[in-house]
């Protein structure tokens, strides 16, 4: 899976969102779910799952991600039964190339920093306030969002990641800057070569294309806004040469800069 997957998936419906306390005798069989996907969080105990024939021990912590398509058994541990949160939901994507980055992630991450998340799902499930599905649908983004990362960082070695993301945050903080490979490898303490091979790994993508990729995306941000005209928005993300700005501009959106000023003057005047 590329680490610079665009990840653009909503929550497009709730099926349904229970919190089960610990049950000696609870057990599952076939594919009894309700809705495209299963979030499954176990807050206490322990249970033993099949899924599409691999067994999987689970416990304290562990967060499932299920397709509606995956065969599974499961029971609770008779000696230490699970208590569970189990949220049934329908995705959708922007692509067919999240859709299955999303279906080939590992079904099961240890991630007991998401247990109070699906605490507040609860709650908000349960009382139903005004704007509670809002509210679920914006909890839920942000365990995905947060199950996804984590995919990304096991994935990556894990002090690799926390050097990278150490750059990335220098690169955001001052995206008129331009950052050669010498200065950035500095950063982490790794020789040049070395870096490069590490940010590509994690990020997918060399320290270069990044770079211009998050200056570009700041740009169009600022011409979308209406902060900034084309050259006003070229300086202020580190670009000296407009002509440069705009044909790297239309190389990663595929449009002119101009485009998204004329698309706000027309949204002004509607």
């Amino acid at each position: 899976m590329p680490s610079n997957q665009v990840w653009d998936v909503t929550v497009s419906k709730i099926t349904y969102m229970v919190e089960r306390a610990s049950t000696v005798g609870w057990r599952i069989s076939g594919n009894p779910q309700v809705g495209q996907w299963v979030l499954v969080a176990c807050a206490e105990g322990a249970a033993n799952y099949v899924i599409d024939g691999t067994s999987y021990s689970v416990g304290k912590g562990d967060i499932l991600l299920l397709h509606h398509a995956m065969q599974r058994h499961a029971a609770s541990d008779s000696k230490n039964p699970w208590h569970f949160f189990s949220v049934g939901l329908d995705l959708e994507f922007s692509s067919e190339s999240d859709r299955r980055a999303l279906a080939d992630m590992p079904c099961i991450v240890r991630a007991p920093q998401l247990l109070p998340l699906f605490q507040e799902l609860s709650g908000m499930w349960e009382m139903k306030f005004p704007g509670y599905l809002l509210g679920c649908r914006g909890v839920l983004s942000r365990i995905l969002y947060e199950r996804i990362r984590l995919n990304t960082v096991r994935e990556s070695n894990p002090a690799h990641y926390a050097c990278v993301q150490q750059v990335l945050r220098t690169m955001r903080e001052h995206p008129d800057v331009h950052y050669d490979q010498n200065t950035l490898s500095a950063m982490t303490g790794f020789s040049p070569s070395h870096f490069r091979a590490v940010f590509k790994s994690v990020t997918g993508m060399s320290a270069g294309q990044y770079q211009n990729q998050l200056r570009i995306n700041k740009a169009m941000d600022l011409l979308k806004e209406g902060s900034a005209n084309v050259t006003e928005a070229a300086y202020l993300t580190g670009f000296q040469n407009i002509y440069y700005f705009s044909e790297l501009f239309k190389k990663i959106t595929g449009y002119a800069p101009s485009y998204f000023c004329k698309q706000r003057q027309t949204t002004e005047r509607t």
